[in-house]
C-alpha cells in the first residue's frame, strides 16, 4: 500500500469533500437522507474498489483507511482487518446509493446538477482510495520494470530501429523506380542547382557569420557589465521590496489598491485554473494512451503513455507530434494493422481534448463551457498557441472588470447614443 498519504489525510479529504457537496443540498429532507446513507455507501464502493485492485493483499493499512471513511458528526467505523478482508472478498456488485435517485428528482424539478456533481465526486474519491490502496505503487512499479527491460534491451531496439530505416530505404529505392524517367531528370537538374547555388552561397554565408561572431565578440565585455548591473539591481529591488512597497501603498488610492489586488487575484486564479485544466486533460490523455497500448500489447505501452503525456501537456508539442508520425511510418512498412491503431489511439485523444477542454478550462478557471470554447477559438486565430493559454485568462480579467463597474461609464454612453439614433431614424421621414 502507497504511504503517500496517510489515514488522518485521506479522512480529511474526504470529510470536506463531503461537507462541501452537503452544502449544497437545498432541501433539508434530501440533505439528512445524504448525510445519514452516504458514509455506509462510500465504505460499500471502497470495498468494491480494493477488491477489484488486489482482493488478495489486504494489509492492516487498509483497515485504517476504511475506518476513515466517515463524515464529521458521525461516528467514526471500528472495522476489523477480518471484517474488511472478508467485505472485499464477498462484495458483488456496485449499487447506486439510495438518495441518487432522489436528487434525480430533485433535479428534474429544480433544475438543478446535483446527480450529475455527486458522480463527479465519487469517481474522485473512489480514485483517491484505488490509489491510497495501491493502483499507484503498481504503476509506479511497473514503470520502474519497464524501464529496467527498456536499458537491458536498449541495443536491440537499435537493431530494430536500423531494420525500419532500410525498409524505409528500399521502399523510397523502389519508388523512384516507377518515377518516369522525365521526373528524374527534373528532379536531378533541381538537385544539381541547389548543389551549386549552396557552393555559391555557403562561403558568403560563412564570411558574414564570421563578422558577425567577430561583433558580437567585442559586444561581450559590454554584456556581462550589464548582466552585473542587471544582478545587483535584482537583489537591491529584493532586498527593499517590503519599503518599496509600503511607499507604492501609502500614494495609492485605496478603492484603486482593492481593484488591483483583485485583477491580481483573478489573473493569477484564471491563469493557476488553466494550467490545473491542461494537467487534468494530460490525465485523461495518459489513462487513454494507457488503455489503447494495452489493447494493442504495445511493448513499453507505459513508459510511452506517460512521455506522450508529458507531450500532450506542451501545447505547441502534443501527443499527436509522435503518433502521426509513427502511424506513417508503419504504414509505409507493411505494418497496416499498427498504422490503424495508432491513428485510432490519436482520433480518441483528439476527440476528447476537443470536447472536454473547454468543460475543463469553464470549471477550473469560472467560465461557462461555451465561453471557454470561444474564448480558446478567438485566442487561437488572434494569437496561436498563446491565445488558446491566455484567451480565457483575458476574458475572465474583463468579466471580473465589468462585474465590478469600470465599464460602467462606457456602458451608459453607448446606450444614450443608441437612444439618440434610435429616436433621430424614428422621426426621419419616409
Amino acid at each position: 500500500m502507497s504511504a503517500i498519504m496517510t489515514a488522518s489525510e485521506v479522512h480529511k479529504q474526504y470529510n470536506e469533500v463531503m461537507t462541501a457537496f452537503r452544502k449544497l443540498i437545498p432541501d433539508p429532507s434530501l440533505r439528512m437522507a445524504f448525510s445519514t446513507q452516504v458514509d455506509g455507501y462510500m465504505r460499500q464502493y471502497v470495498l468494491g474498489v480494493w477488491q477489484a485492485d488486489s482482493a488478495s493483499s489486504i494489509s492492516p493499512r487498509h483497515v485504517e483507511f476504511y475506518n476513515a471513511i466517515y463524515s464529521s458528526g458521525r461516528q467514526a467505523p471500528s472495522a476489523l482487518y477480518w471484517e474488511v478482508a472478508s467485505g472485499v472478498a464477498n462484495f458483488d456488485l456496485f449499487q447506486p446509493p439510495a438518495f441518487f435517485q432522489d436528487l434525480r428528482q430533485y433535479d428534474r424539478r429544480s433544475g438543478t446538477s446535483l446527480a450529475r456533481r455527486f458522480a463527479d465526486q465519487l469517481t474522485l474519491l473512489l480514485l483517491l482510495f484505488a490509489l491510497v490502496g495501491g493502483g499507484l505503487a503498481l504503476l509506479a512499479y511497473a514503470a520502474v520494470g519497464q524501464a529496467v527491460s527498456l536499458v537491458q534491451n536498449w541495443s536491440g531496439l537499435l537493431d530494430s530501429l536500423q531494420a525500419v530505416m532500410d525498409q524505409l530505404e528500399a521502399l523510397f529505392a523502389r519508388l523512384l523506380t516507377l518515377v518516369p524517367p522525365q521526373v528524374n531528370e527534373i528532379v536531378e537538374n533541381a538537385g544539381d542547382s541547389l548543389f551549386q547555388w549552396l557552393s555559391e552561397a555557403a562561403p558568403a554565408a560563412l564570411g558574414n557569420l564570421g563578422l558577425e561572431a567577430g561583433e558580437r565578440a567585442m559586444g561581450l565585455p559590454a554584456f556581462l557589465v550589464a548582466l552585473v548591473i542587471f544582478i545587483m539591481a535584482t537583489f537591491l529591488l529584493t532586498a527593499d521590496y517590503p519599503y518599496l512597497r509600503s511607499r507604492y501603498v501609502q500614494h495609492l488610492d485605496e478603492g484603486l489598491l482593492r481593484f488591483l489586488g483583485q485583477l491580481r487575484t483573478t489573473a493569477l486564479g484564471a491563469f493557476g485554473g488553466y494550467v490545473k485544466a491542461e494537467f487534468l486533460l494530460s490525465v485523461g490523455v495518459f489513462f487513454i494512451l494507457l488503455a489503447g497500448f494495452f489493447l494493442i500489447r504495445q511493448p513499453y505501452g507505459l513508459l510511452l503513455s506517460l512521455g506522450l503525456a508529458v507531450m500532450d501537456f506542451i501545447p505547441i508539442i502534443g501527443a499527436g507530434t509522435v503518433m502521426v508520425p509513427w502511424a506513417f511510418v508503419a504504414l509505409f512498412t507493411g505494418d497496416f494493422t499498427a498504422a490503424v491503431e495508432l491513428m485510432a489511439i490519436w482520433g480518441v485523444i483528439a476527440l476528447f481534448r476537443r470536447v472536454m477542454e473547454p468543460k475543463f478550462v469553464g470549471d477550473q478557471t469560472g467560465l461557462s463551457p461555451i465561453l471557454s470554447l470561444v474564448s480558446i477559438y478567438v485566442g487561437m486565430k488572434l494569437a496561436g498557441v498563446l491565445g488558446m493559454v491566455f484567451g480565457p485568462v483575458v476574458l475572465l480579467m474583463v468579466l471580473n472588470l465589468a462585474g465590478m463597474g469600470m465599464f460602467r461609464g462606457a456602458r451608459l454612453d453607448l446606450e444614450a447614443a443608441a437612444r439618440d439614433i434610435a429616436a433621430i431614424l424614428s422621426q426621419r421621414p419616409l
